[in-house]
């Protein structure tokens, strides 16, 4: 763990999709920010108007090859923290969401690659919602979670964690009435109509 003094370095993968710009602009935009050094943000894509924005946020972006990790490897060597985006392709609506070809294979050797590098702290941001709910997609989501699970235990002296994302308080008490009468709850996304609980 980091002392007192020493600032925390952090990479966050995919900066070049939705979920992990929006994570990295987040802790880049965040009164937390004073307390880390370099923050660096991967994409597979450097071109993205994603990546130009983090690098105006102060963030040090880089490009890597999902199938040759050596510049990540680089990277997640300088860090602290390595927080792992599932690689997906999706829009800031939440209106297209699919998954990469190949993305079971990568994700692994993408988790074997960070846990090579002895980083102290690593954090998968799940990217499982109610609207991700059937077929292929969740299945594969699913497994993504259940290799970090497994392969994270496999060295104690790491830090492990998945975090997922869930509505705010806000949208549910503006929504309350609704739940009350029908006990469902209509999502911003999608068709579905999903029970609060």
């Amino acid at each position: 763990m980091a002392s007192a003094d020493k600032k925390i370095s952090l990479l966050v993968t995919s900066v070049d999709e939705w979920y992990g710009y929006w994570m990295c602009r987040s802790i880049l935009q965040s009164p937390l920010r004073r307390q880390l050094g370099n923050v660096y943000g991967g994409a597979m894509d450097e071109h993205r108007p994603y990546v130009a924005h983090i690098k105006q946020l102060g963030g040090n972006t880089f490009g890597y090859n999902p199938c040759d990790l050596k510049t990540l490897v680089k990277h997640a060597k300088k860090s602290d923290a390595v927080l792992l985006i599932p690689v997906h392709v999706e829009d800031e609506n939440g209106d297209r969401f699919e998954a990469r070809p190949q993305n079971l294979v990568y994700w692994e050797a993408l988790l074997s690659a960070i846990l090579a590098c002895q980083v102290q702290s690593v954090h998968m941001a799940s990217i499982i919602q109610a609207h991700h709910g059937q077929g292929r997609l969740m299945k594969e989501l699913v497994c993504m979670e259940s290799m970090f699970k497994s392969m994270m235990r496999v060295d104690p002296g790491h830090h492990a964690a998945i975090h997922r994302a869930s509505l705010s308080m806000d949208h549910l008490l503006m929504l309350q009435r609704r739940v009350q009468l029908d006990r469902t709850l209509p999502l911003p996304i999608g068709q579905g109509r999903f029970t609060p609980v």
